[in-house]
This record gives structure tokens, sequence and C-alpha cells, in this order.
């Protein structure tokens, strides 16, 4: 049965620190130039060290809500897919089949109860030796949801089909590989048999 697609991207408060800090620096930028120009003794280089230092903070700030913009968790057929990053050599894109996860959570903050926002939080292995993590993420008690309900429902039903067909069918190449090298006088008619038994087990 073919799963519901569940998104879960930042929540608006984590860009709410960036977008204050633009517009801080705009208006006391605006303001300093404004004053600035009716005082002589103002040094110019100071002036264009200002001005430069207030373009780095801005581009740090633009910088980091892109980023955040572009953070994404999609869980669709039994698969979490995460995004990250905007340059072309600095994206991140990852996959992960349900097979693959331990356990997923989510953690959530005073704020983040207050506002609907909350961090997410996934176990590949029995420990935390193998961990992804995103805090505030909207949406967030929906994909943990949905995540651990089809864990549970793996873990009680077992592989797929398609899963099973796959590893009847790498089985089948490895004793068609034995019987070829065993033709060939690659190995014996015992070791054949006892490579065999191993396999089968």
């Amino acid at each position: 049965m073919e799963k519901m697609k569940i998104k879960s991207r930042k929540h608006w408060y984590s860009y709410t620190m960036d977008i204050f800090l633009i517009l801080l620096f705009v208006v006391v930028t605006a303001a300093f130039y404004y004053k600035t120009n009716e005082i002589a003794k103002i040094h110019p280089y100071f002036r264009i060290g200002i001005l430069i230092f207030v373009i780095w903070m801005l581009y740090n700030a633009i910088r980091r809500i892109i980023l955040k913009f572009r953070v994404e968790w999609t869980f669709e057929n039994n698969t979490l897919t995460t995004k990250s990053g905007f340059l072309p050599w600095r994206r991140d894109l990852f996959k992960m089949d349900i097979s693959q996860i331990y356990d997923a959570y989510y953690s959530k903050s005073f704020m983040g109860t207050l506002l609907g926002y909350g961090g997410l939080h996934i176990r590949r292995t029995d420990g935390v030796t193998s961990k992804a993590s995103q805090s505030t993420m909207a949406n967030h008690k929906k994909i943990i949801s949905e995540i651990n309900n089809c864990i549970a429902i793996y873990k009680k039903n077992g592989p797929t089909k398609s899963e099973n067909l796959s590893s009847s069918k790498s089985l089948s190449d490895e004793l068609k590989k034995l019987a070829d090298l065993n033709k060939d006088g690659v190995i014996s008619d015992d070791e054949f048999e006892k490579l065999k038994r191993k396999i089968i087990k």
C-alpha cells in the first residue's frame, strides 16, 4: 500500500533573528550615514569600513535564511529523504529506507511548544552512533508519527515481498556462480557441495 507524502521544513520562527538583524543593520547604517554627512571630522576610511562590515553581516544573515529555506525532510513510500544546501557543490541529498531506521523522535523547547515547531531526530542503528537531526522544524509531530508507524509495521511483518525476491535472486546467482566454477574445474565436487550448503544456510 502506497504511503502518503509528508514534508517538514524550517518553521517561520527560525528566520526571525536573521530578519531582525537585517532590518537593524539597514536602519542603523542609514542613520549613521545620514548623521555623518553633516560631520566633516569623520574620516572617509572609517565610513567605508563601517559599510564593508555591514555588507558582510547582511551577506551572512541572507545566506543563513537561504540555507534554512532549502532544508526539507520528506517521508514517502517508506523512504525518508533529507535535503539541504543551495550551491551546486554544497548540496546534501540523503535517502533512508525504513529498514535502515532504528527509531525516530522529536524534541521541543518552551518556544517550540507555544509556536508549534520541534527538532527531528533519526537513529539509524541501536544507539546514537549514526544519527540525523534538524532543529526548528514545522510539521514535526506528523512526520515522526508516520515514520514510527511504518517502523512498527516493518518490524511486525518483516521484509516486503520485493526484498524477499531480491534476496532469493541473489542466492540463485551465487549458486549459479558456484555451479559454473565447478563445471570449469576451478572447484571440486566436494568443495561445491560444502559451499552450496554454506550459502543455503
